[in-house]
């Protein structure tokens, strides 16, 4: 867009930052990344202290992070400057990040964390969902529910190298009782599918952190 021979005179003669004023805004930049820190110093804090798998990773969700500062100091602050927070932390090594709009790694509870976190080398996906759900059938919302957080878990402890398939009852391809409905078991073989297309692309679907990722992000395009 051409400018008239006013507007271009209006930007050629604007002064310029200040040194002066530069400094200060990076000062300012950095106590708000300062209070940050503060915030993911205390939560990964707490998390280490109470973590099953020693390399485990504190995950960070920035739109959480985001109303936590606010709530704290009282006054908003902008998602662009906790990602600079964020990319700068000294301990950035030791925590990941979700993106904008990705649901965590597990929707699970602390009880049943530690639940799964006992019992993975010797029940089940099937057997812990039953036992979680007060002994659900398996046809039935609650206990389709809970297979799908506790496979989201076993998942990304696998994708993260925090722990390997053989860790895991019998591989955790995970048994089902012969008396399981066919419309779980479908659903099961649905899920299969999901990982085998995900491992047969891993660089495309990278951003997936498990097959029920894709499948939320799936849902998300058909509506």
């Amino acid at each position: 867009m051409a400018y008239s021979l006013h507007q271009t005179m209006k930007y050629m003669t604007r002064p310029a930052a200040s040194s002066k004023d530069l400094g200060k805004r990076d000062i300012n930049l950095q106590n708000l990344k300062n209070k940050v820190y503060q915030i993911l110093d205390e939560e990964k804090k707490d998390f280490d202290q109470t973590k099953f798998f020693e390399n485990e990773k504190y995950t960070v969700n920035k739109t959480k992070l985001q109303k936590q500062y606010e709530k704290r100091h009282g006054k908003s602050i902008a998602l662009e400057t906790i990602d600079k927070a964020l990319d700068d932390y000294p301990k950035a090594n030791e925590i990941k990040v979700l993106k904008i709009g990705e649901s965590s790694a597990t929707q699970l509870s602390p009880k049943d964390i530690d639940y799964f976190n006992n019992n993975y080398k010797t029940k089940s996906l099937a057997q812990m969902s039953s036992e979680l759900t007060g002994g659900q059938k398996y046809t039935s919302k609650e206990f389709k529910s809970k297979y799908q957080q506790l496979m989201r878990r076993r998942d990304t402890l696998i994708k993260e190298g925090i722990l390997n398939k053989s860790d895991f009852m019998q591989g955790q391809t995970d048994i089902v009782p012969e008396k399981t409905s066919k419309k779980v078991k479908g659903f099961q073989q649905y899920r299969a599918a999901q990982q085998r297309l995900m491992d047969l692309d891993p660089q495309n679907f990278k951003q997936y952190s498990s097959p029920a990722v894709l499948d939320n992000e799936l849902r998300k395009l058909i509506n």
